[in-house]
């Protein structure tokens, strides 16, 4: 008897030191007790720090303990990416997750649900795993990524052990990145005399994607290219909008003889090529023979040569 009263003397005073400095990891909230609770169970503050009123001791402090609960709320109710570029990672929206009610959460978990949940993805998690005391938030952070074009939405859903559930919608726009196409797919230049420019023939260049291209070049490439001269162009460093088109004219401008090869090249990142086959053929001047013939006056029979006239022009 004499050892328990001992025993009870040592931990009385050290429990009500313990009481008296405020609530359990799981609380952590400072607050002063007027009088310290029974051995059994802990000490419950309120959001502000102070103990619930009236004072109550309970022996779960998840429980409301009939002075209040966890809450869960977020930053907002959804987030939408706006448009993005098929394949293209968005920025990270951060979604903000605070417990607002007058106890700690039980242990929280983060998925995103929904038909197009593939589209988006967790990019940091402050939230898994963790307990929040009243007062307190934890961060979420989510990105998209557009599979196919069109709008789509998913759910962030967190979720605590006794059953609460935050639902933040999530949507986006995919679409179709700039795609540069040329009209027509090659380009004949004919026949050209060796020396000598031939008549311009014009490509367009469009933009079939959905968004626009980066800064365009053009140029002209093959063992042949030299002998092509690009006449005139509105397409070096612009950027094209969706459906925007520019033009390129070229002609055959040879300097030797023979059939000749090439090709117009169009880019821009985004929005790829288009490479444009060119040919055209060259000849040298033709030979040209002049034959000359007398002619007779018929008044006064005197014969004298005269030109008659051009044969043949034939190349060389």
């Amino acid at each position: 008897m004499r050892n328990t009263l001992l025993i009870l003397r040592t931990l009385i005073p050290l429990y009500l030191a313990l009481s008296a400095t405020g609530c359990t990891k799981r609380n952590p909230h400072k607050c002063n007790a007027a009088e310290p609770c029974p051995l059994t169970e802990l000490p419950y503050c309120d959001i502000d720090g102070r103990y619930g009123d009236p004072f109550r001791c309970i022996a779960d402090p998840f429980s409301d303990g009939g002075v209040g609960a966890a809450e869960l709320r977020a930053d907002r109710t959804e987030f939408d990416f706006g448009t993005n570029n098929l394949g293209v990672s968005s920025a990270p929206a951060a979604i903000v997750v605070s417990n607002v009610g007058r106890a700690p959460s039980r242990t929280l978990t983060v998925q995103i649900a929904g038909t197009a949940a593939a589209q988006f993805a967790v990019d940091s998690d402050g939230c898994t795993g963790q307990l929040l005391g009243p007062g307190e938030s934890c961060a979420v952070g989510v990105r998209f990524t557009a599979a196919a074009a069109g709008a789509v939405q998913a759910d962030l859903v967190v979720s605590s052990t006794d059953g609460q559930n935050l639902t933040v919608a999530l949507r986006g726009t995919g679409i179709g990145v700039g795609s540069i196409v040329a009209a027509p797919s090659s380009l004949d230049l004919g026949t050209q005399v060796v020396g000598q420019a031939g008549s311009p023939m014009s490509v367009t260049i469009t933009n079939s994607g959905g968004s626009a291209t980066g800064t365009v070049s053009v140029s002209t490439t093959g063992s042949d290219a030299s002998h092509f001269q690009i006449t005139a162009e509105d397409c070096s460093g612009r950027v094209l909008a969706a459906s925007a088109t520019c033009t390129v004219s070229l002609a055959l401008t040879p300097t030797t003889s023979g059939t000749k090869a090439g090709s117009l090249v169009v880019a821009a990142t985004p929005g790829g090529s288009a490479v444009v086959p060119i040919s055209g053929v060259a000849v040298t001047p033709g030979a040209i023979t002049v034959r000359a013939r007398e002619w007779a006056s018929r008044s006064s029979r005197v014969r004298s040569p005269a030109i008659w006239g051009i044969d043949r022009i034939a190349p060389a």
